[in-house]
């Protein structure tokens, strides 16, 4: 994705115009999410305790499902990086970026502590609403790929051995 960077390029989309959406939050360098999702239902999804990223397809319903929690108030953000010049606890860094249909990708980006100030609620909100939306799909495809008689699985020790 092409990142907006000239002023021209940092116009807000209205939220209806979106054609992808991501989010990216690390804590200490260590990924705890990553999401992308397109119009058309393609999805990409990963947690921190699990490996490798999750790739398919959803139901376009889950991205308009995600993309109207896109507010003008989140949009206002776009654009911009900030940083808690007190962070306090283990670093964190939140990503959010929404594809306009040109492919540029406006992003918000966010340092913060785990013990300190937290982006504001609209920024949370949104990332909680992308979650919670999307975990059905994940937790079916995680699920689908480590049930027994998966290729991922071996068999270490017959019970009663």
């Amino acid at each position: 994705m092409a990142s907006c960077t000239a002023p021209r390029d940092l116009a807000f989309p209205k939220s209806d115009t979106i054609v992808g959406i991501f989010v990216r939050l690390s804590v200490e360098r260590t990924r705890h999410l990553w999401l992308r999702l397109g119009v058309a239902g393609d999805i990409q999804r990963a947690g921190r305790q699990r490996r490798g990223i999750l790739e398919g397809t959803t139901s376009p319903e889950v991205f308009r499902q995600v993309r109207r929690n896109v507010t003008p108030q989140l949009l206002q953000w776009a654009g911009q990086s900030w940083t808690d010049p007190l962070l306090r606890g283990h670093r964190c860094r939140l990503l959010v970026g929404f594809t306009r249909p040109d492919g540029c990708e406006l992003r918000t980006r966010w340092e913060y502590g785990s013990e300190s100030h937290e982006p504001p609620d609209e920024v949370r909100e949104f990332v909680l609403s992308a979650v919670e939306t999307t975990d059905p799909w994940y937790r079916e495809q995680w699920a689908a790929q480590n049930a027994p008689g998966h290729p991922g699985w071996r068999l270490l020790t017959p019970i009663g051995s």
